[in-house]
């Protein structure tokens, strides 16, 4: 994946689904004796999809614009196994898998189907609801949509980030929320949070050094990452989509109304975080990460 290829795909709005994921989508089970008509991919893009694999190389592989270590930089390579493509940095020889930032939550979850989706597909009709989750599904799946997290090992008994992530209860899979959980760590600041994930994001203290420590780690890793539509202009705060970023209720959307919320506010993100990447190519951001003496700086749109 090269700089124009990427820039053509961003700027023709193409995802990395493909033809696999799509047929049978609203037919397939994701469990065995679960439900059909929810809307299950044949397979995983993450995982599955060799020139997402190319992209996240080419835009993260660069210096992180650690503030007190200038040439810090990741070096990554293409990776396979039994499980699919992932990627190693060469210099830390940390492993990183592809995650998707946002979803639908076409899922099984009781408080969800039975409070959020159900209702959905009563209000507006079977076509409509489904044409509004694959809609959501092809955003999420652009590369603004996308991004690295460390990969568990298999000799690891922690869960990685992204599983995490999705099965907490509070943090629900949000990206918003994701940040928060993350802007605490970076400014030292406790939550139960840390002891419910059992410290997963200590365990990958290696990984967020990378970008450095405290505030000025977290806005390296905010620019690095093009998540300043994630964060307040001085960094200093993560506004939420709904409900609120203190981890005092679920972060899942509880009624209609806070999912078709949520699906505009994650569409309006990475929609957002498109132009940034696009931006990045063609300014040549991308391309000045890797080379000498360079400090990631973004500037709010």
């Amino acid at each position: 994946m090269n700089k124009e290829e990427l820039i053509r795909r961003i700027e023709n709005n193409d995802d990395f689904t493909t033809e696999k994921y799509w047929d049978g989508f609203w037919e397939r089970r994701k469990n065995k004796g679960g439900r059909t008509g929810l809307g299950v991919g044949g397979e995983d893009p993450d995982a599955a999809s060799y020139a997402l694999a190319q992209t996240h190389a080419f835009l993260w592989s660069g210096r992180t614009g650690n503030p007190k270590d200038p040439d810090c930089r990741l070096n990554l390579t293409i990776q396979e196994d039994n499980n699919g493509y992932f990627l190693t940095d060469e210099i830390s020889g940390l492993d990183l898998s592809s995650d998707t930032l946002v979803n639908g939550y076409r899922w099984e979850r009781p408080a969800v189907l039975e409070g959020v989706i159900l209702p959905l597909i009563r209000e507006y009709g079977k076509a409509e609801y489904r044409a509004m989750q694959e809609a959501f599904v092809r955003t999420a799946y652009t590369v603004g949509g996308l991004t690295v997290f460390p990969r568990r090992s298999e000799n690891n008994d922690k869960e990685s980030i992204n599983c995490v992530r999705g099965k907490d209860y509070c943090l629900a899979d949000r990206i918003d929320l994701t940040m928060e959980w993350i802007r605490r760590y970076y400014f030292g600041e406790k939550t139960d949070l840390s002891e419910r994930t059992k410290g997963v994001l200590e365990s990958n203290a290696g990984f967020f050094a990378l970008f450095g420590e405290g505030r000025g780690g977290f806005k390296a890793f905010v620019d690095f990452f093009f998540l300043n539509d994630l964060v307040s202009a001085d960094y200093a705060s993560v506004p939420v989509f709904f409900g609120d970023n203190g981890f005092t209720r679920g972060g899942f959307p509880q009624t209609p109304r806070e999912w078709l919320t949520w699906r505009d506010m994650a569409t309006a993100f990475v929609k957002a975080r498109n132009a940034r990447i696009l931006r990045a190519l063609k300014e040549g951001t991308i391309d000045r990460r890797k080379t000498e003496n360079f400090c990631c700086q973004q500037k709010q749109l």
